[in-house]
């Protein structure tokens, strides 16, 4: 291989030795120095300059792994995070583990602020292992984001019913009630500028990061989903929040502020806070 390559790591370049040649990811991770043609150099040529310009790889491919599925991703949504998978993981253990839920023929789910739809995506397909049926929601304020969660949902095989608003606006009052709602809400401030440049999140879109109404501490948009809460949950029902590592004592202080106090706080795998759980 060329020296166009000597400063991407193996893992990174045989991602894009797949992405150009079609050889399996197996092949391009043993045999970097592969023979590529001229049509499929220039390909690569102009990835590795987006790659350098510190476009996100998965921007890059249109695709991200989560949850060991692929989901496509673009420009209009955020790419899934692996943290996110816990969000997932903790969704089905409390649908499938909680006494709550028992006998109930169908669960009804809602992700708020869908994106991509790999969360709501992951969570249906998981239960359906487990053999528990769900009526499944979606919504997102970008119509772009949802057209994206709808191919992705398509594509994977997920009956999930999708639909434009900010947050709550989408309800229509005499609806069914919600079991378990999910939501993994922007949450960076405007004082948060460091984690910008630190992550490289510049190429993702801002609505997403920072939602409409952009606050200093990052915390609006749980105001207005806790907010919107009342008339919208079944006895009993679950609200699973991912937050920012730096946002738990708020986090804990709005719930309280509302009367939420049997709530459950849970860490990620590097011990960060990362979740937050509450009975309603």
């Amino acid at each position: 291989m060329v020296n166009i390559t000597e400063k991407v790591n193996g893992k990174t370049l045989a991602s894009l030795l797949h992405f150009v040649t079609g050889k399996p990811l197996s092949k391009c991770l043993s045999d970097p120095k592969t023979e590529i043609s001229f049509e499929e150099y220039a390909l690569l040529s102009r990835c590795l300059k987006l790659l350098q310009k510190q476009m996100p790889l998965s921007y890059i491919l249109g695709f991200r792994e989560f949850f060991s599925r692929k989901f496509w991703v673009n420009a209009n949504v955020l790419i899934p995070r692996q943290e996110s998978e816990l969000l997932v993981e903790v969704a089905v253990d409390s649908i499938v583990n909680d006494h709550i839920f028992l006998g109930k023929k169908k669960i009804r789910i809602l992700e708020l602020g869908t994106g991509s739809g790999a969360v709501i995506i992951s969570i249906v397909l998981e239960l359906l292992k487990h053999g528990i049926k769900v009526n499944a929601h979606a919504s997102d304020i970008c119509p772009n984001a949802l057209s994206l969660a709808k191919n992705n949902a398509r594509w994977l095989g997920a009956n999930i019913s999708f639909f434009k608003g900010d947050w709550f606006d989408f309800y229509k009052k005499g609806w069914e009630k919600y079991d378990l709602i999910v939501v993994n809400p922007p949450y960076l401030g405007l004082s948060h500028d460091k984690y910008i440049s630190k992550e490289n999140l510049c190429f993702e879109p801002k609505l997403a990061l920072y939602g409409l109404d952009p606050s200093i501490d990052g915390m609006s948009n749980y105001r207005q989903i806790i907010n919107g809460l009342s008339n919208k949950t079944s006895d009993h029902s679950l609200l699973i929040m991912e937050h920012g590592s730096m946002q738990k004592r708020q986090i804990r202080s709005l719930l309280k502020l509302h009367q939420l106090t049997n709530f459950k706080e849970i860490n990620d795998l590097s011990g960060l806070p990362r979740l937050v759980k509450v009975r309603l």
